[in-house]
């Protein structure tokens, strides 16, 4: 059997452009351990080893004459402390890290989520790589407000929604839908985040089956579920459609989601879906779907119990309404992100 180091390693390889320069393959090692130890706590060790290591290592790059340098959160304090003089992009993929811990505190107790929080010195890290940025790069409304509402400038910002594949997520032929109750999917991590416990509780006693799929962060929330509830562990993106066109309802209810892009591709596969305010996500949705505050399980209830078995021609108007809104494919993304950033034509974007 396959180390994790060994399956991830493979992925990269069938993933990997002409152009691609490996740079830290220690930071990778580090990120896959932290992700399948069992304690909770070393998941979030592992991915902040990754992001210091990488950071260290693509600094002592040599860019050439790239004009723009794109960094993560977290991995890329030291490159734009030593690029300055380039146009610096941080691309953020995350909430802000204050908010994230607010409101995991406000949720949870800090006692209870201490294992998700971010902690001060990598919060620091990032609010760091913000300033130093020309550009910051986000999704969304959602975490564009919750920048600026920490210092960062309105000018520096650029909004770009997410892509979906719609190659993969779309509606498929199946055959007649199997007789039983309501299905219900979430897909995400494991968390106190993507609000699981809120979950499991609004499906409890009710006559429907939930599948959550997703690498538990922390098994303890899955440790005690009630019978209609069952775990699916991590799906490929084609056995995750194929699941989506078994299903009725999508429910995602996190309390903190820069832009979530599973909700993207459920919408994409004709599910409605379920999320909440904090979800960036939510902004792209249609009156097909429903969006919720966070940690509201009454709501959350009451829609997964009023839902019905999705009929073919409903699902295809959700596709179809999804397909017609905002939502992008991937190219386009790319594209619309160089044109915004006014490097469109530049063959030197890192």
């Amino acid at each position: 059997m396959k180390s994790a180091a060994a399956k991830q390693r493979a992925r990269t390889a069938r993933g990997a452009l002409p152009e691609d320069v490996a740079i830290a393959p220690v930071s990778e090692f580090a990120r896959v351990v932290g992700g399948r130890f069992r304690s909770p706590l070393t998941p979030t060790f592992g991915h902040l080893i990754n992001k210091v290591l990488f950071d260290r290592q693509a600094s002592k790059v040599d860019y050439g004459d790239a004009a723009t340098l794109i960094g993560m959160p977290g991995s890329s304090l030291r490159t734009f402390e030593r690029n300055a003089g380039r146009r610096l992009v941080f691309h953020e993929i995350d909430a802000h890290p204050r908010v994230r811990n607010e409101l995991l505190i406000r949720f949870f107790g800090r006692r209870s989520a201490s294992a998700e929080l971010i902690p001060s010195r990598m919060v620091d890290r990032i609010e760091a790589e913000l300033e130093l940025s020309n550009h910051v790069l986000v999704p969304g409304h959602v975490v564009a407000d919750q920048m600026t509402a920490h210092g960062v400038s309105s000018e520096k910002l650029v909004r770009v929604p997410y892509g979906v594949d719609p190659s993969v997520f779309e509606p498929r032929d199946i055959a007649p839908r199997r007789p039983g109750p309501v299905r219900v999917v979430f897909t995400g991590q494991i968390t106190l985040r993507k609000g699981i416990p809120f979950l499991i509780e609004a499906v409890r006693g009710l006559p429907v089956e939930l599948t959550i799929i997703g690498q538990p962060f922390d098994r303890r929330l899955v440790a005690d579920l009630p019978g209609n509830v069952k775990v699916a562990g991590i799906l490929t993106p084609s056995q995750l459609a194929e699941t989506y066109a078994d299903s009725d309802l999508f429910v995602l209810p996190t309390i903190e989601d820069c832009f979530s892009l599973v909700v993207a591709e459920a919408a994409a596969a004709g599910l409605p879906v379920v999320t909440t305010f904090e979800n960036g996500a939510y902004e792209l949705l249609s009156s097909s779907h429903s969006v919720i505050p966070a940690g509201d399980v009454a709501a959350l209830r009451d829609l997964i119990r009023n839902a019905e078995p999705l009929t073919p021609q409903r699902r295809g108007e959700i596709a179809e309404e999804s397909a017609s809104r905002v939502w992008t494919t991937w190219p386009r993304y790319g594209e619309e992100v160089l044109r915004r950033l006014g490097a469109w034509g530049d063959d030197d974007v890192r």
